[in-house]
């Protein structure tokens, strides 16, 4: 049985190299954020577009993605549909950060594959609990797929003995048999 995995500490963080990609093409809010993340210890990287964020995601995977719905271009939705459909990205967790509060506007975001929503403005302590909570539930998504690898791996192992077995079973009786042949010509 899986145990839950405990809140990383903050030197646990930088020691696992907990990476943050921050996208809001609002200067102010990327400077807050990353200020914010960067002194719960979290490595932080930032992106000021759609495209940026999808380039700097292909450079190096980010832990989680927060992420801001209205942006010029390519807006928050078009950016999380895009690392949904790639398999290579699909697991990585998005919170959105919007200002948008209708529920349509959350629905939607679920729909497109978004992890959380958060609402600005936000408050520091729940945008870190949202974040913590998301890395959490990603960190044992991974030891659940290792895990599976693993059993994956112990049935195929298994199966190979079981048939093994099989073969020797079944020579054996082969052999018992003959011997039993070869008793009762002697007689």
């Amino acid at each position: 049985m899986l145990r839950p995995a405990p809140a990383l500490s903050a030197p646990d963080r930088v020691a696992a190299g907990v990476t943050l990609l921050i996208v809001d093409d609002s200067l102010e809010n990327l400077r807050f954020l990353a200020q914010t993340l960067t002194e719960q210890h979290y490595e932080v990287r930032c992106a000021r577009s759609g495209a940026m964020a999808l380039m700097a995601v292909k450079t190096t995977q980010p832990d989680l993605i927060l992420l801001d719905i209205r942006m010029p271009e390519m807006d928050g939705y078009e950016v999380c549909q895009q690392l949904k459909a790639d398999p290579s990205t699909e697991a990585i967790p998005i919170i959105f950060l919007s200002a948008l509060d209708e529920a349509i506007d959350k629905v939607r975001a679920f729909a497109v594959g978004a992890a959380d929503y958060l609402t600005k403005p936000f408050q520091v302590e729940e945008l870190l609990a949202r974040v913590t909570n998301q890395l959490t539930i990603r960190h044992l998504q991974q030891q659940m797929t290792v895990k599976n690898q693993q059993l994956q791996q112990e049935i195929c192992d298994r199966s190979q003995v079981e048939a093994n077995l099989q073969h020797m079973t079944a020579r054996l009786a082969t052999l018992i048999e003959h011997l039993q042949v070869g008793v009762s010509l002697e007689n």
